[in-house]
């Protein structure tokens, strides 16, 4: 999936999706580096990207897989926004 995918980048937070053939709801995975920080700041991050994808998800198409990954620790209205922005460009290619 991460190599087939096609890949948005944001600056905290990148998005890679692929659309399935299926017509289930949308698959999504949250990955966070362990370079990133400790185990507290990964948890905090993955958390942050996981409320802001349940706020956003109903832009995402369905029958889709999305896998979130943080670029670098960040705020939470920062990952927010960043989460909205890649939805929105992977609705506008028509994938997501």
């Amino acid at each position: 999936m991460l190599k087939s995918g096609l890949r948005l980048k944001g600056d905290a937070v990148s998005l890679t999706f692929l659309p399935r053939e299926d017509e289930g709801p949308a698959r999504v995975g949250f990955i966070v580096r362990r370079k990133l920080g400790p185990a507290v700041s990964r948890n905090r991050m993955k958390r942050r990207m996981r409320e802001s994808y349940r706020r956003a998800k109903l832009s995402a198409r369905p029958a889709c897989d999305l896998v979130f990954s943080a670029q670098r620790t960040a705020e939470y209205r920062e990952v927010s926004l960043a989460v909205t922005g890649l939805l929105e460009k992977a609705r506008e290619r028509g994938h997501g």
